[in-house]
């Protein structure tokens, strides 16, 4: 499937709304690590990618440790593949980041590990999904991995 065949399918699809979209939600992922707090993106995100990040941040937590994303930007959203099965569309993309990626003490922010003097370039790939039976439904991030 082409991302014209999903425009054809739901005319509501826009490429350019969905990557903004996209980059917003990665980005407010990567908040919330920092904050500990996935309130604010828990409804643009699956359960799966909810209790993996919640994870995450109480791991951060419990050894009293902070996640810091720096200069955090997109560079480039590349849309990878448009699918879709049974009852759902998915489309997986590359978000290129950039970003000082380190960890302090959470009680007095002394660096702990990590790059905090430079940008690292990481390549995200993240898989979205949209329920086809009520396409007023927003995209949901299902999976998201770094390589």
């Amino acid at each position: 499937m082409s991302v014209e065949d999903l425009i054809k399918n739901d005319t509501s699809f826009s490429l350019n709304n969905f990557i903004i979209n996209a980059n917003n939600i990665y980005m407010m992922l990567q908040s919330a690590v920092m904050v500990g707090n996935l309130s604010q993106v828990k409804n643009k995100i699956s359960d799966k990618v909810l209790q993996k990040y919640q994870h995450i941040i109480d791991d951060f937590d419990n050894n009293n440790l902070r996640q810091i994303y720096e200069e955090l930007n997109v560079k480039k959203t590349e849309v990878l593949s448009v699918n879709q099965k049974d009852d759902s569309y998915y489309i997986q993309i590359m978000i290129t980041s950039l970003a000082k990626d380190y960890v302090v003490d959470k009680m007095n922010m002394e660096y702990k590990y990590g790059i905090n003097n430079q940008q690292v370039k990481k390549n995200n790939y993240l898989t979205f999904k949209k329920n086809i039976s009520n396409l007023n439904n927003p995209w949901i991030l299902e999976e998201i991995y770094t390589n």
